[in-house]
C-alpha cells in the first residue's frame, strides 16, 4: 500500500513526539520526517518528495511563513498545514499567498488533524488522480454500541512502541508543561482509539495496561510512592467503571497531571504547582476583574514572588497571558456566537468596549468586526 509522504516540523521536542505518536497511516500518510526547523524540514521535503508539511509558525533557523515561501517559489505542489496560536492570526493574509491550504490552532485538537488529513488526502486525489489514497482503516470493522460488559475479541496488539516513549518522556524530559504533557497523550489516546471499534471493554483493558506501565514507574518518587499508587488504583477503578470513551479519557489524564504534579516537587520546583493553580484561576475568571494582587492571594503567595514564578514556568507575564487567553476567549466568542461587541467586551473582562477594541486590533491587526467577518464564516482555510 502507498501512503502519502508527511513532513512535520516544530521546535518544540515534546510536541514533535506527541505528532510522531500520531496514527498517520490510518488517514493513507506515512510520516517520513520530524524536523526540529524549517530549514531542516525544507530539506525532507525536497528529499523525500512529501505530499503534506506540516509546520508551526514560530520557529528558529527558519518559520514556518519563510519555508511556505520558499516552497512556492521553487514551485513545490506539497500541500502545507500551518500551526498557528491565535496571536498569529495577522499571518493569515501571507500564508494566503503562499498557498497554505489549512491553518490549525495550537494546542492541536487530534480531531481537527484527522478531519484535516481527510481533506488534504481528498485534494491529493483531486491532483493526482493516479495516486488513489488509502481508504481509512480498511482492516477494522465499522463502530458497534457496545456496552462495558461486552466480551468481544479483539486482534489488536498493544501499543508497546508508541506507550514507552510516552512513559519515558513523562517521566524523564526536563521542563515537561502539562499543555506538552496533554498533546503527548492526545496522541497517545488517538493511538489507542481503534480498541473502540470493538467495544469499550477492549479499550478500558488496554488503558488498564497503560496505568500499568505508568505504576512501573513510581519508584521513581519513594515518598511519594503510596500516594501515587493510590491515585492509580482509583484511575484504574474509574477506567473499568466508565460508561464513555470520554470518561476512561479523563480518569487517565487525571493520573497523567497527577504524576505531574510529583514530578515537579521532586524536581524541588514546588512553586510551578502554584503556578498552574494561578492559570487556572484566571481560566476560570477572566471575565471578572482581575489583577496580580487577587490572583497572588488565591494561591497564597505575594504579588511580587508569583511575577517571578509567572515568568518563570508559563514563560510569559502574568499581564500578558490574562490578556492573550481573553482575546482569544473574544475571539471564539465572535466566531460562534451572534453576541455584540460591546456584549464580547463584557464577558472576556473588559466594560470599556472602546478599549477592547483598540486592544483587539492591536493584537490581531484587524477589527473585531472584520475578524467576524473573516474567520466567522470558515474563511480561507475552511
Amino acid at each position: 500500500m502507498s501512503f502519502y509522504k508527511v513532513v512535520i516540523a516544530d521546535d518544540e521536542q515534546p510536541i514533535r513526539h506527541g505528532l510522531s505518536l500520531f496514527p498517520w497511516e490510518k488517514y493513507g500518510f506515512q510520516l517520513v520526517c520530524a524536523a526540529p526547523n524549517g530549514q531542516v524540514a525544507l530539506q525532507a521535503v525536497r528529499k523525500y518528495g512529501a505530499d503534506l508539511l506540516l509546520s508551526d509558525i514560530r520557529m528558529p533557523v527558519m518559520d514556518g511563513l519563510a519555508l511556505a515561501r520558499s516552497l512556492y517559489e521553487e514551485e513545490n505542489p506539497v500541500q502545507i498545514v500551518l500551526l498557528t496560536g491565535f496571536q498569529d492570526f495577522a499571518y493569515a493574509q501571507q500564508a494566503i499567498r503562499y498557498h497554505v491550504c489549512r491553518l490549525l490552532t495550537k494546542p492541536l485538537d487530534p480531531a481537527d488533524l484527522s478531519e484535516c488529513l481527510q481533506y488534504v488526502a481528498r485534494t491529493l486525489a483531486k491532483n493526482c488522480p493516479e495516486r488513489k489514497p488509502p481508504a481509512l482503516s480498511p482492516d477494522l470493522p465499522r463502530p458497534r454500541r457496545l456496552n462495558s460488559r461486552d466480551t468481544l475479541s479483539c486482534p489488536l496488539p498493544y501499543p508497546q512502541r508508541e506507550s514507552q516513549s510516552f512513559v519515558q518522556i513523562l517521566f524523564e524530559e526536563q521542563a515537561l508543561t502539562v499543555s506538552a504533557t496533554d498533546i503527548l497523550l492526545d496522541g497517545l489516546l488517538e493511538v489507542f482509539s481503534p480498541f473502540l471499534e470493538y467495544g469499550l471493554l477492549p479499550y478500558c483493558q488496554a488503558l488498564c495496561s497503560f496505568l500499568q506501565e505508568l505504576q512501573s514507574q513510581i519508584g521513581r518518587f519513594p515518598d511519594q510512592t503510596s500516594q501515587l499508587k493510590d491515585t492509580i488504583r482509583q484511575a484504574e477503578a474509574d477506567v473499568k467503571a466508565g460508561h464513555s470513551a470520554l470518561a476512561v479519557n479523563q480518569a487517565v489524564r487525571t493520573a497523567v497531571h497527577r504524576i505531574l504534579q510529583v514530578r515537579a516537587i521532586n524536581d524541588f520546583e514546588p512553586n510551578r504547582i502554584a503556578v498552574e493553580k494561578a492559570m487556572e484561576y484566571i481560566r476560570q475568571n477572566y471575565g471578572e476583574p482581575l489583577t496580580l494582587e487577587l490572583v497572588a492571594n488565591s494561591v497564597h503567595l505575594s504579588p511580587s514572588y508569583l511575577s517571578v514564578l509567572f515568568k518563570k514556568y508559563a514563560g510569559t507575564n502574568f499581564s500578558k497571558y490574562l490578556r492573550d487567553f481573553r482575546m482569544e476567549q473574544a475571539r471564539i466568542l465572535l466566531t460562534q456566537t451572534h453576541l455584540k461587541v460591546y456584549e464580547v467586551a463584557q464577558k472576556v473582562g473588559y466594560p470599556n468596549s472602546k478599549y477592547f477594541i483598540d486592544l483587539f486590533k492591536e493584537q490581531n491587526k484587524v477589527s473585531p468586526h472584520e475578524y467576524r467577518i473573516f474567520h466567522g464564516t470558515g474563511g480561507v482555510f475552511s
